[in-house]
């Protein structure tokens, strides 16, 4: 009976050992480093066929949006992000945000984000 509880308890550590190696962070030790060649550049990602009928925006524009009479203007930036500037200003201009209301306003650090539609939704 005792080489059988020594079994056991054998293979319960080793088993223990394997779930604490497993549960572990891992570390590499490879030399290799993400470069920007290997991240896809907005030219990269934007020149896929399937993104070329989306409206686009390559430069930063301004959108002016009212609340109860206030002004707020946003700056949409289309040079870092091309496609999503231009789906926001198509979006404005075919007046998809009018009467639209905020549910959620971030305020710091500054008017950070804000949420609109339903929030259900």
């Amino acid at each position: 009976m005792s080489m059988n509880i020594r079994r056991w308890l054998s293979v319960m550590l080793v088993v223990l050992a394997l779930v604490i190696a497993g549960c572990s962070g891992s570390t590499s030790n490879s030399t290799e480093s993400s470069t920007p060649e290997n991240n896809p550049t907005p030219a990269e990602t934007t020149s896929n066929p399937q993104f070329s009928n989306l409206p686009r925006l390559d430069k930063k524009a301004t959108v002016e949006l009212r609340v109860k009479g206030s002004p707020i203007t946003i700056e949409v930036d289309g040079t870092n992000a091309p496609i999503t500037a231009g789906n926001f200003v198509d979006l404005v201009d075919k007046g998809v945000y009018d009467g639209l209301v905020f549910h959620r306003v971030v305020r710091e650090p500054q008017p950070f984000v804000v949420q609109g539609g339903d929030p259900q939704g």
